[in-house]
C-alpha cells in the first residue's frame, strides 16, 4: 500500500474527480469495467495532488493517515480542508475528460489547484 502525505485529501481529490467526471451525465446501466479507466484516473490525479501538498499535521499522522483521536477542531479543520479539495477538483474535471494515467499531465492542474488550496487554507478559521 502506497503511503501518502494526506489519506484525507488524497480520497477527496479521488471523489472530486469521479464526481466531476460524472458531473453532467451519469452512465445509468454503468459497469465496473466501464468505470474502470476513470477510477483508474482517479488515482493518478489524486496521487499527484496529494505529492504536491505536504503532509498536514493539523489533519493527518507523520504516515499521512488521519490522526487516530481527533479533537473536535482537527475534524472541522479535516472536514473544510478535504471539503475544499473534492470541490475544487470537480470543478475541474466537470469540464475534461477524466481517463490520462500519465501523472505529469496533471501538473499543470495540480500546481493550480495547490495555489488555490493553499490561499484559501490560509483565510480558514478554526476557533
Amino acid at each position: 500500500m502506497t503511503v501518502r502525505n494526506n489519506d484525507v485529501l488524497f480520497n477527496a481529490a479521488q471523489v472530486g474527480f469521479v464526481a466531476g467526471g460524472y458531473t453532467f451525465t451519469f452512465p445509468v446501466g454503468l459497469t465496473s469495467a466501464e468505470a474502470a479507466p476513470n477510477v483508474a484516473a482517479a488515482e493518478v490525479f489524486a496521487t499527484a495532488l496529494d505529492a504536491a501538498i505536504a503532509n498536514d499535521a493539523t489533519i493527518s499522522q507523520g504516515s499521512g493517515a488521519p490522526i487516530a483521536a481527533p479533537t473536535g477542531a482537527q475534524i472541522a479543520e479535516s472536514q473544510a480542508k478535504s471539503a475544499l479539495v473534492q470541490a475544487l477538483s470537480q470543478a475541474v474535471f466537470a469540464s475534461r475528460t477524466g481517463v490520462d494515467l500519465v501523472p505529469g499531465d496533471y501538473a499543470g492542474i495540480v500546481a493550480s489547484l495547490v495555489v488555490v488550496y493553499t490561499a484559501v487554507v490560509a483565510n480558514f478559521q478554526f476557533t
